[in-house]
């Protein structure tokens, strides 16, 4: 039995933090009236930093949690390839 592990080679992904810039319409994203945003973002790059959660996890007297819909709807525009680095609060 041969134990010897195959190296694999390193894999770097390129983002940007965040996917929705209107300054980008005409030069990453189109020109169409109503684009998603992150569906034209992942044509040109393979990963985002999701910080929006980051910012809306509390309310007024309450935690909440990012929604699972909303969350699914974001996979859905991606190839499956394509990876999401999510900004979470230390507190």
């Amino acid at each position: 039995m041969n134990c010897e592990r195959t190296p694999t080679p390193p894999v770097l992904k390129f983002g940007t933090c965040s996917w929705k810039y209107d300054s980008w319409r005409g030069i990453v994203y189109s020109d169409a009236p109503k684009l998603n945003y992150l569906a034209e973002y992942a044509r040109h790059f393979d990963c985002v930093e999701v910080d929006q959660w980051f910012w809306s996890l509390f309310g007024p007297d309450q935690v909440r949690l990012p929604d699972p819909k909303l969350a699914a709807e974001y996979a859905a525009a991606v190839p499956t390839t394509f990876r999401f680095a999510v900004k979470l609060p230390n507190a």
